[in-house]
């Protein structure tokens, strides 16, 4: 994700690009499955933009090794558009 999550995507063009992810990320169990140790984690963000207000959200995320899966849910506090992302990887 490059971007800021709950504002729609080229919701705003142009030259610069300007935004900040914050989010807190907290390991809440760890446990095996097939022999294989997993991590669920648990996230609350806030992501500013050139667009105004900022999104807030929090997601889930289960982390095997070095692989990991996201689900987030973001809420734009300006529009009260919501949206659900699934993605690979961290964040940042």
């Amino acid at each position: 994700m490059n971007s800021v999550r709950g504002i729609e995507r080229n919701r705003v063009a142009g030259n610069i690009k300007a935004f900040m992810n914050t989010e807190p990320r907290y390991q809440a169990a760890q446990f095996q499955v097939f022999g294989q140790q997993l991590k669920l984690g648990a996230v609350a963000f806030m992501d500013l933009g050139r667009v105004r207000p900022p999104s807030v959200g929090g997601g889930l995320s289960f982390t095997r090794r070095a692989a990991e899966s996201r689900m987030d849910y973001a809420v734009s506090t300006g529009s009260g558009r919501q949206r659900c992302y699934v993605t690979f990887g961290h964040m940042f």
